[in-house]
């Protein structure tokens, strides 16, 4: 009888040394990885690959766009990569990403390269997202654009979406939340490696979590793959989303070339991807490549704080409701809209766009004086011949 009560009271000690769940690993693990980047600066640029055909350019549009403003990127990016092709040209897009929890700042450009050799470059274009809303900068046309729309995972080509840390058009939501979700239904798959990394696959079956079927934009029918990486946080190396009705790949996105990372902070290092692809179709997907990463460096808060410049139109909520003055004398506004002018004349020029040369300041005066002394000759001429008149009566 004693040995039963020892045996019964032994169970729940039995159940609680069960191993956890891989999914509970894994989970575990990715929120490990996102409490790891407090704060990150990368630096980066975003090569346009071309197509190789027009096969790829027809399966490529195949693809259903989900909202009006995925359809007009869709079109801009493949009519901008044909014209380029046809041309000769290079399109790079540069960009200098700071992140902190609920804040990030982006600075975009970018390059083209022509066949002949020359290199052209419009931008910058600064980005402020916040919990409160977003600030853009436009420095080409001197304009701030000011909206309460909460956007902080938008920003294109956010490196936090290809570790994890955050998911697309999600604020906080990251990957680890989604896999740790309760209703999120996993399937283990096998062991394999890729690019040297021992990489677990993973499968997330539709109907995924709501949060994540608004963060990849796909509806019941979508499910996510994922390859983490086994000895790295179950970092995703590579993850892509499909349809479960029609077997058709909807988005991908790989990373390769991980190297080391110091952490500023702790002191330790982490292994991040410094390379990575990402798109509808691997044969137009667009290639990341990043020049350096700097983890948990302290990060004031004047990076995270837009300063709109004198002079600039500062728009509301897409209306025009203020704008800054410019300080100074009338000739700080002569040199202003000469500036512009300027800048406006060499935008349209890279495009290709004939433009006449412009009227130099001289001949706006010569034409005034030629105006102030016709007039005046006028003048004299009336006066003249009312005075006759009048000695004539």
């Amino acid at each position: 009888m004693t040995h039963i009560f020892i045996a019964i009271s032994a169970l729940p000690c039995l159940v609680n040394d069960r191993p956890p769940s891989p999914q509970s690993i894994i989970a575990n693990d990715l929120a490990s990885l996102a409490q790891r980047v407090e704060t990150i600066h990368v630096v980066f640029k975003k090569h346009y690959r071309q197509p190789v055909g027009p096969e790829h350019i027809v399966g490529y549009s195949k693809r259903p766009p989900s909202t009006p403003l995925e359809k007009f990127t869709q079109r801009f990016e493949r009519t901008l990569a044909i014209r380029h092709e046809a041309a000769g040209n290079t399109i790079v897009d540069c960009y200098e990403m700071k992140w902190r929890p609920n804040a990030m700042y982006l600075k975009t450009s970018r390059e083209r390269h022509a066949a002949d050799g020359t290199t052209t470059i419009s931008g910058p274009r600064q980005d402020y997202f916040s919990a409160s809303g977003t600030t853009h900068l436009h420095h080409q046309i001197k304009s701030a654009n000011i909206s309460t729309n909460v956007s902080i995972g938008q920003g294109s080509g956010n490196y936090l979406h290809a570790i994890g840390v955050l998911l697309p058009r999600s604020v906080s939501y990251s990957l680890a939340e989604l896999l740790g979700h309760s209703d999120a239904r996993l399937t283990i798959g096998n062991t394999d490696v890729l690019d040297g990394i021992r990489t677990l696959e993973v499968t997330v079956n539709a109907p995924m979590p709501s949060p994540a079927q608004n963060a990849y934009q796909g509806g019941s029918s979508t499910y996510l793959k994922l390859w983490l990486a086994v000895d790295h946080y179950h970092i995703p190396v590579q993850w892509q989303i499909w349809n479960s009705k029609t077997s058709k790949l909807l988005h991908f996105h790989r990373n390769v070339d991980f190297r080391t990372v110091r952490d500023q902070k702790r002191g330790s290092s982490l292994v991040l991807p410094f390379r990575y692809q990402r798109g509808h179709d691997p044969s137009i997907a667009t290639v990341v490549a990043v020049e350096d990463i700097e983890l948990n460096l302290h990060l004031p808060d004047s990076d995270f704080r837009p300063s709109i410049p004198n002079g600039w139109n500062v728009v509301r909520e897409g209306v025009v409701r203020a704008s800054k003055g410019l300080k100074g004398s009338s000739a700080d506004w002569r040199n202003r809209i000469a500036e512009s002018t300027s800048e406006a004349r060499e935008l349209l020029q890279s495009r290709g766009a004939e433009v006449t040369p412009a009227p130099t300041p001289t001949s706006y005066w010569s034409i005034t004086y030629v105006l102030v002394v016709v007039a005046a000759l006028i003048g004299v001429v009336v006066v003249a011949l009312r005075t006759r008149r009048k000695e004539i009566l």
